[in-house]
């Protein structure tokens, strides 16, 4: 047992299990303690795969021992009790559900791997675990617990149990029927969902966080279990897609802090601090990989890296420029995906300053003289309003700077994110969404100031749930703090009172927060002036 690691030994040690006993005293604590403890290390080890390095002779053994303790509805019970007289749901699922499922994976691997060391007697204790596991259909007794569905799922997955029941249907036919089915279900949700017919129902998860983590298992059900990243000619209508013929598409993500060059005929994507690129995910073959790696030669190195997009975030390998030196121009959000962005597509503009108040957006698309500042602006090539309008929350803070002949010569809004997990650096900067083309927002930028020290830094913060980018724009460079005028805190103050539904009291607290220090005792007694209205109070909904 030397030989073995922590969690090996879950395997090796004695099968125990303990009466249930209605006491509260200290000895039933610890018997309660040392069952959960058992049922967490089992369920742990097999989420590893850790019978895998297990002689035939000790998988063989384990599966002895739980024949011995195992109960009339084959459920590996380290607390023997019936649900009624054992009504702790919590506790069920670490001392009866999870060494259930890991039993019955290491038993799924045994008939695979050995064959031969599965007597009828051992066979008859796999089939009872596999009956017990599907008699909660993998998860647990309510939806609180579902979110152990996914990763139980997976484990079976891992342990080749598609190979299993088409080997072996008739081990334990009930079984084969349910892990069928459920497979089947999950598909025709998942094509539903991808046709807009539903959503994955969930109370644990969000929709799209369910479809993301289903849409992963189906593919590794499939052998497609290598995740990978693509963001230039492997993607779809790319050149180089052919190579991806097999794999299995994952949707839009973004990868953070990288980014990408246009080298023309291929792009390069480096490490670059709050800069994103926008991609496709994909599941490939072993041998797929190896046939990229080909592909892609020695001007790439495949790295592992973490995904973001609508309530998900992934694991992934991609391709990085293996080289210190990039010999082209970055691409900018509005121009991603590479070579298959158009102009008159749709992403969301998010606005923090005076854009917050939609009469003065308006002027950035359409022209005209601005009521708040007097300057006359020229309008897009696109003259037409938005397609729809959000409010978006993100973790950063607005400060003013620099000095505008637009508003003054004083300063203006700026947004800078917020990566630390310091509590005070918790600030929610409030953004005004606004849906409109990528041309749209090309000219937006040049109205602004498309130069680093103003607003040359298109800052992606994110996907919403179609794969669309919610981009803002900000400075590449940090700037000296500049009090701004008191027309530019009014507007920005209506915005927030008739546009994003913020109450005088959060609206006056908001601006004064992004105020320099200096600037905060003048500006409450502005704010209690006629130029900071009480916005109307809203009717309570019935």
């Amino acid at each position: 047992m030397e030989n073995h690691n922590k969690k090996e030994k879950a395997y090796l040690e004695p099968m125990q299990v303990w009466p249930y006993k209605r006491t509260c005293d200290w000895k039933y604590k610890k018997m309660m303690r040392m069952a959960g403890c058992k049922g967490d290390g089992l369920y742990a080890a097999a989420m590893e795969g850790l019978y895998r390095s297990l002689p035939s002779d000790l998988l063989a053994a384990f599966l002895d021992n739980v024949a011995a303790v195992q109960s009339k509805d084959g459920m590996l019970r380290l607390i023997q009790a019936t649900e009624k007289a054992f009504p702790w749901f919590g506790s069920q699922i670490s001392v009866w559900l999870q060494p259930t499922y890991a039993a019955a994976v290491l038993g799924i691997y045994t008939q695979l791997a050995h064959p031969g060391s599965m007597n009828k007697a051992r066979q008859k204790t796999l089939a009872g675990l596999l009956r017990a596991s599907m008699r909660y259909n993998l998860a647990g007794f309510s939806h609180e617990h579902e979110a152990n569905y996914p990763k139980t799922l997976e484990m079976f997955i891992r342990a080749d149990t598609k190979r299993f029941v088409e080997k072996y249907p008739n081990l334990c036919p009930e079984f084969t029927a349910f892990w069928n089915g459920e497979i089947e279900r999950l598909r025709r949700e998942f094509d539903r969902c991808d046709r807009g017919e539903a959503v994955m129902q969930s109370k644990k998860y969000t929709p799209e966080e369910m479809s993301a983590q289903v849409r992963k298992l189906l593919a590794l059900y499939d052998g497609c279990p290598r995740p990978l990243f693509v963001y230039g000619t492997l993607m779809r209508g790319q050149a180089a897609h052919d190579l991806l013929k097999g794999g299995i598409y994952g949707g839009r993500y973004l990868l953070f802090d990288h980014a990408m060059y246009d080298l023309g005929r291929y792009p390069a994507v480096v490490h670059e601090a709050e800069e994103s690129v926008l991609g496709e995910l994909w599941f490939v073959t072993d041998e797929m990989m190896q046939r990229l790696d080909d592909y892609e030669g020695s001007l790439y190195k495949r790295v592992s890296v973490t995904l973001e997009a609508w309530n998900d975030n992934a694991e992934a390998e991609t391709y990085l420029w293996n080289d210190a030196d990039v010999p082209g121009t970055r691409v900018s959000m509005t121009a991603q995906p590479w070579h298959s962005a158009d102009k008159d597509s749709y992403v969301w503009y998010a606005a923090y300053g005076t854009n917050l108040l939609e009469s003065r957006m308006a002027c950035y698309l359409q022209g005209g003289l601005c009521a708040q500042n007097g300057k006359t602006y020229n309008g897009c090539t696109d003259r037409s309003l938005w397609t729809d309008t959000g409010l978006y929350y993100c973790r950063g803070h607005v400060y003013f700077g620099r000095s505008s002949g637009t508003w003054e010569g004083k300063g203006v809004p700026f947004f800078k994110p917020v990566f630390t997990e310091i509590w005070h650096d918790h600030r929610t900067v409030c953004m005004k969404l606004y849906r409109i083309t990528r041309g749209q927002l090309d000219e937006v930028q040049e109205q602004e100031g498309n130069l680093d020290h103003w607003y040359g830094k298109m800052y992606c913060l994110g996907l919403d749930k179609d794969g669309t980018p919610i981009i803002t724009l900000t400075s590449r460079t940090e700037n000296e703090e500049n009090a701004p005028c008191d027309a530019l805190l009014e507007t920005m103050y209506l915005g927030l009172t008739t546009c994003c539904e913020y109450n005088k009291t959060e609206a006056v607290r908001y601006l004064r927060t992004a105020l320099p220090k200096t600037e905060r005792r003048r500006f409450d007694e502005i704010s209690r002036t006629d130029a900071f209205p009480t916005p109307p109070r809203k009717k309570a909904r019935r």
